[in-house]
């Protein structure tokens, strides 16, 4: 009995330390989990009566908080009674190596006992790097030409398509993830595909206009129900009711991933099918308990398939992949164009800690999760200290939330907008004398400007026409000068907004298809409206005088 006791040590030790180094959603690994159970208990029984006083304590120390942990599950919330489960049964191997001078164990169980001492295998070094040598065109990104999905820069760890059914088991999550779920359930992550009418309504006309092919660009960022199957070869209408299209990004759209090919955004990612996908999202019940039970019991490697490093160290870069795009000819059939850039727009910032601004503001650097993924109180597994990051994506896009008639996400989107990040100022006003006199006069010419359609950096600062006039009887700042205007007086008003805690440009995104506009009223001292900029009109339009926040696209006629 004593030398099977220390056979079972000794596969003990071996089995221990493989699944602490090598941590895999495989069918071997999971079994050695519950080989680990199974030698545990047995090494436990059998050994038990041969040990020293001082070491039964130990052994039973190690026994049950191994079955708690396995009751429990070895989550974060049980993070201590994990670290003190290891700590006690590597205390009492050492002990039971010492006591006993066995054959066996002198020269098996001490080099099993070095393995698990040894470093633990490392991750790889999962980082986002710009390519050495930069894509001259969209023929050399992602799998060019021959690729599925090509113009988008997408690939898949198979090298294909893959079942639409991967991207549509968020509520699976959600049976775990209930927090998360429910917020990512209202976000505009959710209604990123044609269940999001401003969307569906843009890719139809682009396939009316050009076919399919330009849209799978596209595609890549807001359709992978219905454009990793394959199925985006055939025109959107023709499928706009499946489930696949309705589906939106669920949440093995941003967790599968496993490679961003740098900064250069355009969909340049990997999606992996993982190997046990059909059994985790089984929907036999038995199956279901059995892979909720393992996944409990060892997290690691669910967390180490979903939670890739460069999602906490590079997690600007990674949002980039799909935040900054570029079209060329086999989209637009014209010329390369930038399209919408947050992420260049970040890195030029002070925010970002890498530019030149950067010496002067602010004492502390962001990155998108900061804004957009605050942390938020949660028990969800996974969590940290009680908090999970906001899986709502707060911004400044308010209409989802509207038609979706979601008052819950609209007045976090609210709170969001209102929270500091931007700020409007009546700085200063002054009176326009009514002499003929010129007031105002533009320094440079009338025309139209070229421009990208986000300037980046110094960009933003050189180039646009530019207004002057003479300074006259300035009254500012407002809130100290004691201004005051008689009735009939014209007045002009200088309204100031500014960015304060934002890392890019205010819109971000396609700003060409948004309505963001100054709003301004004015009122006497009876509260009568005397002036009202950017006020609505009974067709529900915008008066065309006020200030708007958005380019316009020009063609070259």
């Amino acid at each position: 009995m004593k030398k099977l006791s220390a056979i079972l040590f000794v596969a003990l030790l071996a089995n221990t330390a493989y699944i602490a180094a090598f941590a895999s959603p495989t069918i071997f690994y999971m079994a050695n989990v519950l080989l680990h159970l199974a030698l545990g208990g047995a090494v436990f029984f059998l050994a038990f009566r041969f040990l020293p006083r001082p070491l039964q304590l130990f052994a039973v120390a190690v026994f049950a908080t191994g079955a708690w942990l396995t009751y429990a599950g070895a989550v974060t919330e049980n993070n201590r009674l994990l670290w003190a489960h290891m700590a006690l049964g590597a205390v009492a191997a050492l002990c039971a190596l010492c006591h006993f001078r066995q054959h066996l164990l002198k020269y098996a169980a001490v080099p099993a006992f070095a393995l698990l001492l040894s470093p633990l295998a490392p991750q790889p070094a999962q980082r986002i790097l710009n390519p050495k040598v930069v894509p001259a065109s969209m023929e050399e990104e992602g799998g060019g030409p021959k690729s599925p999905f090509w113009p988008s820069s997408a690939k898949t760890n198979v090298g294909g398509t893959i079942p639409s059914d991967f991207f549509m088991d968020s509520k699976l999550c959600g049976e775990c993830h209930v927090d998360a779920y429910k917020q990512w359930d209202s976000s505009v992550h959710h209604f990123a595909s044609f269940n999001n009418q401003y969307y569906r309504k843009s890719i139809e006309q682009m396939q009316e206009l050009s076919g399919t092919q330009g849209s799978k660009w596209c595609a890549s960022c807001h359709d992978h129900a219905v454009f990793f199957n394959g199925r985006f070869e055939k025109p959107i209408k023709d499928q706009i009711d499946t489930p696949e299209a309705q589906n939106g990004l669920g949440c093995v759209s941003c967790h599968s991933i496993t490679a961003v090919d740098g900064s250069m955004g355009n969909g340049g990612f990997t999606i992996e099918y993982p190997p046990l996908h059909e059994l985790a999202s089984s929907r036999n019940r038995y199956i279901r308990a059995f892979d909720n039970f393992l996944t409990y019991l060892d997290p690691e490697p669910h967390r180490r398939t979903f939670i890739k490093p460069f999602m906490k160290q590079d997690s600007a870069e990674f949002c980039s992949a799909c935040h900054k795009v570029h079209l060329d000819v086999p989209v637009n059939n014209y010329r390369w164009i930038r399209g919408f850039n947050d992420y260049d727009n970040w890195q030029a910032s002070g925010v970002s800690g890498q530019g030149a601004r950067s010496f002067y503001y602010p004492p502390k650097t962001s990155t998108c999760t900061d804004c957009h993924m605050p942390l938020v109180a949660s028990k969800d597994p996974g969590n940290k200290d009680g908090k999970i990051h906001n899986h709502r994506f707060p911004g400044a896009n308010m209409a989802v939330a509207h038609v979706n008639k979601d008052q819950e996400q609209l007045e976090v989107t609210k709170n969001f907008l209102t929270s500091g990040f931007i700020s409007v100022d009546i700085f200063a006003a002054s009176p326009i004398k009514d002499d003929g006199a010129l007031q105002m006069q533009r320094r440079s010419g009338e025309a139209p400007m070229l421009a990208s359609l986000n300037v980046v950096g110094e960009e933003a600062e050189s180039g646009g026409a530019t207004m002057i006039r003479e300074v006259g009887d300035l009254a500012a700042p407002l809130n100290e000068s004691g201004a005051s205007f008689q009735p009939g007086q014209t007045i002009r008003l200088d309204v100031v907004v500014r960015t304060r805690k934002i890392g890019h440009f205010f819109p971000g995104g396609t700003i060409d298809s948004f309505d963001i506009w100054l709003e301004l009223e004015g009122k006497d001292a009876t509260g009568q409206t005397v002036f009202w900029s950017g006020s609505l009109e009974e067709d529900g339009a915008v008066e065309p005088g006020a200030h708007f926040y958005r380019s316009f696209l020009l063609d070259g006629e």
